[in-house]
C-alpha cells in the first residue's frame, strides 16, 4: 500500500500486526513478553514477521539492521497517540 501520511502508514501496519492470522504468533510473543514483566523488545519480537514479504526472513533482517542503525530500540515502550478524529470522539 502506498500512504500520503506516515502515520497513516504506521496505523495500517500497527493494525495488521494486531489483527492478521498470519501474525498470531507475533502477538503471542509479545503478550509472553508482558506476561513476564519484561520490556518489548523490537529485536526479539521482529523475528515473527517473516511472513510479512515475501522476502522472509531476509525481510526479518532488514528490519533489524534498521532498528540497530537508526537507535529505533529507543522506542520500543512508544505509545501511539489517538488520531484527531479519536481525541474528538472522546469529548
Amino acid at each position: 500500500m502506498k500512504f500520503n501520511v506516515l502515520q497513516a502508514s504506521v496505523r495500517a501496519y500497527q493494525r495488521n500486526l494486531n489483527t492478521h492470522s498470519s501474525y498470531e504468533n507475533f502477538r503471542l510473543a509479545r503478550a509472553q513478553l508482558r506476561d513476564s514483566k519484561r520490556p518489548l523488545d523490537s529485536i526479539i519480537l521482529s523475528q515473527f514477521l517473516k511472513n510479512y514479504a515475501e522476502t522472509g526472513n531476509q525481510y526479518v533482517e532488514v528490519l533489524q539492521k534498521i532498528i540497530k542503525q537508526n537507535n529505533l530500540k529507543d522506542f520500543d515502550d512508544a505509545k501511539l497517540l489517538p488520531s484527531s478524529i479519536e481525541l474528538e470522539s472522546l469529548t
